[in-house]
């Protein structure tokens, strides 16, 4: 079995170093993008198999990225 990749899309630079280290431990492959743009590239490049992300991104189009 292939082991899962997480995408964690969070702003804040000291969460998204606390959940990636949480996962890691767990023995997840964790890729991590801080926008909307970012977490495009990501899925984009990679088979991802959960996204866990920040509901207060900045920007004007942070809702339209989850579609």
């Amino acid at each position: 079995m292939q082991t899962p990749h997480i995408l964690i899309v969070e702003d804040e630079i000291v969460t998204r170093n606390t959940l990636k280290s949480i996962f890691e431990a767990e023995g997840y492959v964790v890729h991590e993008a801080t926008d909307g743009e970012e977490m495009n590239n990501v899925l984009s490049e990679h088979d991802i198999n959960l996204v866990i992300m920040d509901i207060n991104l900045p920007g004007k189009k942070r809702f339209i990225t989850c579609s």
